[in-house]
């Protein structure tokens, strides 16, 4: 697939150049790779918390954001993404 977007790609030329490109593997959507600072902001690692520690309470703004969001399906029934983001109960 490279080659159809990287000009002059030719065949083993990503894992020759890996070490010293600076970026991890990983997948958006689809399979690829990205930089390491993008890979940081994807998996923020150091404030997840693992299911066996139990879940932490939402803070206040966030509460009233899922609450806001509860209410307006529950009073609708069935919505696609856009209608919420169009009623504004999420944040952006």
């Amino acid at each position: 697939m490279l080659r159809h977007r990287v000009k002059d790609y030719r065949a083993g030329d990503l894992e020759r150049h890996y070490p010293k490109l600076g970026i991890e593997e990983d997948f958006f959507v689809v399979y690829g790779f990205v930089t390491r600072s993008i890979a940081a902001l994807m998996h923020p690692r150091p404030d997840t918390s693992v299911p066996a520690e139990g879940r932490q309470p939402w803070p206040a703004e966030r509460n009233k954001q899922g609450q806001l969001l509860l209410h307006f399906v529950l009073e609708r029934g069935a919505v696609h993404p856009r209608e919420v983001d169009d009623h504004s109960c999420t944040a952006r």
